[in-house]
C-alpha cells in the first residue's frame, strides 16, 4: 500500500501545478487489483495522502481532488464505505462512475450477433460503457448524494447521451455531468448539441415554473401545491 500511495503522490507532485482538478482513479477494470483500493481503509489512506500532496502544490489555487469509483461497487455497504472514505480524507467529490465489467444480456440477443462476438462478450475482460449504464448511473448518483450530503460534489458519468440525460442526472443529485461514449460516437458536434438540448430542457422547466406561478401553485421537493 505504501508503494501505491507513493505512485499517486508522485503524480500529484509532478503534475499538480498544471491541474485544477486531480482525479484519483481506483476503478479502472483494466488494471488488475486496482478496484481493491475502494475498500474503506486503503481508500481513506490513499485519498488522504493525495489531498495532502495536492495542498502542498506550489500554486496559489490548490487543485481539487476527486475520486472516480466503479459502478460495480454498488452494494449499500460499498457505497457507505466509499462515502466514509471521501468524508474522512477531505476530497472535494466523487465521480460516479467508471465502466462496468457486467455485460447486459441484450448485447448478444440480436440474430445478427456472430459466435465470435458472443465469445468476446462472454470471455474478454474490460469495461463496458454506453446507454445501458445510464439507469445504474442515476441510482448511484442518488445514493452517493444521500450519503455525502450537500457539501461534497457528485459528478455523474456513465451512459449520458443527450441533454435530457444530463438534466435527469442533476435531478437525481449530480453537481456536474460528464460524457465519454456519447462524445465518441457523436463526434465534435456532440458538445454543441448537448448545449442546445440542455437549453431546451431548462426552458421547459422554466416554462412550467412560470405557469405554476401564474396558476398560484408552488413546487416543493418535486410535489406541486396550490390550486387544483
Amino acid at each position: 500500500m505504501d508503494a501505491v500511495k507513493r505512485d499517486y503522490v508522485e503524480c500529484v507532485q509532478k503534475l499538480g501545478k498544471y491541474a485544477d482538478v486531480i482525479v484519483v482513479n481506483v476503478s479502472s477494470p483494466n488494471t488488475p487489483g486496482l478496484r481493491s483500493l475502494q475498500a474503506s481503509k486503503p481508500l481513506t489512506d490513499l485519498l488522504g495522502s493525495v489531498v495532502v500532496a495536492a495542498n502542498d502544490v506550489a500554486r496559489a489555487r490548490k487543485p481539487k481532488v476527486v475520486v472516480k469509483v466503479s459502478p460495480d461497487s454498488d452494494s449499500p455497504q460499498a457505497i457507505r464505505d466509499i462515502s466514509a472514505a471521501v468524508k474522512a480524507s477531505g476530497v472535494a467529490g466523487v465521480i460516479v462512475a467508471n465502466t462496468t465489467v457486467a455485460r447486459p444480456a441484450f448485447l448478444t440477443t440480436s440474430p445478427q450477433t456472430t459466435e465470435e462476438e458472443k465469445r468476446i462478450v462472454a470471455e474478454e475482460a474490460g469495461g463496458y460503457s454506453g446507454p445501458a449504464l445510464f439507469p445504474r448511473t442515476l441510482k448511484l448518483v442518488e445514493e452517493f448524494r444521500r450519503q455525502l450530503g450537500a457539501n461534497i460534489e457528485v459528478v455523474a458519468s456513465g451512459g449520458v447521451q443527450n441533454g435530457r440525460d444530463a438534466i435527469e442526472c442533476v435531478k437525481h443529485g449530480a453537481s456536474a455531468v460528464m460524457g465519454y461514449t456519447g462524445m465518441v460516437y457523436g463526434g465534435v458536434g456532440w458538445f454543441g448539441r448537448m448545449a442546445s438540448e440542455l437549453a431546451e430542457e431548462v426552458e421547459k422547466i422554466q416554462t412550467k415554473v412560470r405557469r405554476l406561478k401564474v396558476e398560484g401553485a408552488a413546487v416543493i421537493n418535486g410535489e406541486t401545491y396550490g390550486r387544483e
